[in-house]
């Protein structure tokens, strides 16, 4: 894997293979045009 093996549980690792990348950008925006939300709730099922 592109990875490797030594990253910590929870590491970003979309950051680690793409680090000039910052993809809460694209997040932000995508909630800016109304594709969905960050804000969410867990639900215990």
């Amino acid at each position: 894997s592109a990875l490797g093996d030594e990253l910590a549980p929870g590491c970003d690792k979309f950051k680690v293979l793409y680090p000039e990348i910052d993809w809460h950008l694209q997040l932000a925006y995508a909630e800016k045009i109304g594709l969905g939300s960050c804000s969410y709730e867990l639900e215990k099922v």
